[in-house]
């Protein structure tokens, strides 16, 4: 039996059709979601759609049509409500009719492409004799012990750890150099190793309650309480290697993502979607602390992360800098999820009674 197999168990997996909704989108969103669709359309042209697990069926045609159609949409209703049932069918994965949602942003942190007292802390490109399995150098082992010392790896130096554990977990971000530069960085690779929130870690601990815990939070107790954080963060044993990009952010699709128009989904180890990659997803969810406003969203599924696991989680990308981390930092929120279908293209087989293929 594969991992993937593991992780569903033997229960079948598919999508069921529900109503489809009116919504409106306001014009400050509706040209950033035109020119998100058109650079998600110019990148498949020249790459493939990975493997979903529960719509095996799904084709790269099939996905440029779906985005094509609420491109048509979005440019036909330009001061209208956007009835989005008339474009496309909606589907809910059964079992997962309600999701958690939360925010992942890019940050931005001063660096130096060298080395020095204010600048301590490196980035690393990938070792070439990374394994796929769990021989790799864990967090501790790089960071305290030097174990990628010397090769010749290091990309760039950021000013604490800290720092460069918060760029690790959201994946990409921005370094401001000395001299004014900006450079982006993406993730190359990790050391495959288990993921641990110290978020979770901190709460269990007794350090943050559950209701407080946030990034702002975790760097308030770190700041006061800095004789502890090393031996938090090597409980995280995932490290992240790094490389240049000419764009921020990619997802890890290899598409360019947007704030409020990308989500974050699962991956399987065996290069398996569990959601339809690029696919548009409407998310409806209560706004901050107020459950009786709504907020309504139409966003791509082109990222993954090693914190999202199942059905019910999925990651909202917010943005750059500090008004992505405020926006990241207050979205906690349960979302209805569906799962747009372009109308004109027969149902996904995937709808009723079909189980999910081995793989």
């Amino acid at each position: 039996m594969s991992c993937t197999q593991e992780r569903i168990g033997k229960k079948e997996k598919f999508w069921q059709e529900v109503p489809g909704y009116h919504i409106s989108i306001h014009t400050e969103q509706r040209k950033p979601l035109l020119i998100h669709l058109e650079k998600t359309l110019e990148f498949l042209n020249s790459h493939s759609v990975p493997n979903c697990l529960t719509q095996p069926n799904l084709e790269k045609t099939h996905v440029q049509k779906a985005l094509k159609q609420l491109k048509l949409a979005l440019a036909n209703t330009e001061n209208k409500e956007l009835n989005l049932g008339e474009h496309f069918s909606f589907l809910e994965l059964r079992g997962a009719e309600e999701s958690l949602i939360t925010g992942y942003y890019s940050p931005v942190f001063e660096a130096s492409l060298s080395p020095s007292k204010a600048f301590p802390t490196p980035l690393y490109s990938a070792p070439s004799n990374l394994s796929l399995g769990s021989s790799n150098y864990n967090r501790e082992q790089i960071d305290s012990k030097g174990a990628l010392r010397g090769q010749g790896l290091e990309i760039a130096w950021l000013k604490s750890p800290l720092d460069a554990f918060i760029l690790h977990v959201q994946g990409s971000g921005s370094l401001s150099l000395p001299d004014g530069t900006i450079k982006n960085v993406g993730v190359a690779a990790t050391n495959n190793l288990p993921y641990t929130s110290i978020g979770k870690l901190l709460i269990s601990d007794k350090k943050i309650s559950a209701e407080d815990i946030s990034l702002s939070s975790i760097r308030s107790y770190f700041a006061d309480h800095p004789e502890e954080l090393n031996t938090y963060l090597w409980q995280n044993e995932r490290y992240v290697f790094f490389q240049f990009t000419k764009q921020v952010p990619l997802g890890s699709m290899g598409a360019p993502v947007g704030a409020l128009m990308s989500l974050a989904t699962e991956k399987f180890p065996e290069g398996h979607y569990r959601f339809p990659p690029h696919m548009p997803f409407y998310l409806n969810f209560s706004e901050g602390q107020n459950p009786g406003k709504h907020k309504h969203i139409v966003a791509l599924n082109q990222d993954t992360g090693s914190a999202i696991k199942g059905d019910l989680r999925i990651d909202l990308y917010t943005g750059c800098g500090q008004k992505g981390e405020n926006i990241a930092g207050d979205l906690k929120a349960v979302a209805k999820v569906t799962f747009l279908w372009p109308k004109g293209i027969p149902l996904p087989q995937s709808l009723g009674a079909y189980p999910v293929k081995d793989i």
